[in-house]
């Protein structure tokens, strides 16, 4: 049980340390205007991270489209005042956690 935990705690850390880094690159290449683009590795990332803690602590499908519903509501605001580069993003984490919601429905309606 306790290797189990340090594997866990590993594997968190471990992803972590890789999403800082991805969106540290991110961040420098759109600085510096490189024509370097990680943003669908970040977004696989989300997709990876969302699910985990589904998984892990058993999360209902309401939780996820409760938290997506509300990205949606802060990127439609951002949009609105124009700030389309910031808004983005936001409305694309929040397409992923209505997916992974409406995954967790039809696992659970086959479930019953």
């Amino acid at each position: 049980m306790k290797r189990i935990k340090v594997v866990n705690i590993s594997l968190i850390f471990i992803y972590s340390v890789i999403f800082v880094i991805l969106v540290l690159i991110q961040i420098w290449s759109a600085v510096f205007k490189i024509d370097l683009s990680l943003s669908y590795l970040i977004y696989w990332m989300v997709l990876a991270g969302w699910m985990y803690l589904v998984y892990k602590w058993h999360l209902e499908d309401s939780v996820s489209f409760k938290f997506a519903l509300f990205l949606f509501i802060i990127a439609a605001s951002f949009a609105l005042f124009g700030w389309l580069h910031i808004a983005e993003p936001i409305m694309r984490i929040s397409f992923i956690g209505f997916l992974v919601g409406v995954g967790q429905d039809i696992i659970m309606e086959f479930k019953k």
